[in-house]
């Protein structure tokens, strides 16, 4: 339901690699290279697992926030 940031925030987003070769793997292609552009552009922007993360340490698990209140204007 969160989408792809929900992926990426979520534990299993610190094995974003290891889910491209999966996909590669088992001939899913098309969403490994949808990944890999999305790993690119992370990568271009200093966006990492653990500063996803990292900016909902601050939260309360009940909390309901937009994106830009929760990591602020620069992603």
């Amino acid at each position: 339901m969160s989408g792809i940031l929900g992926f990426l925030e979520n534990s299993i987003g610190f094995y974003l690699a290891d889910t491209i070769a999966a996909l590669e793997a088992i001939g899913a292609h098309d969403t490994a290279a949808t990944l890999c552009t999305i790993q690119r552009i992370m990568e271009e922007h200093g966006v990492t697992h653990e500063r996803l993360r990292g900016d909902l340490a601050h939260m309360q698990e009940w909390q309901i926030t937009t994106f830009a209140e929760c990591r602020g204007e620069e992603l």
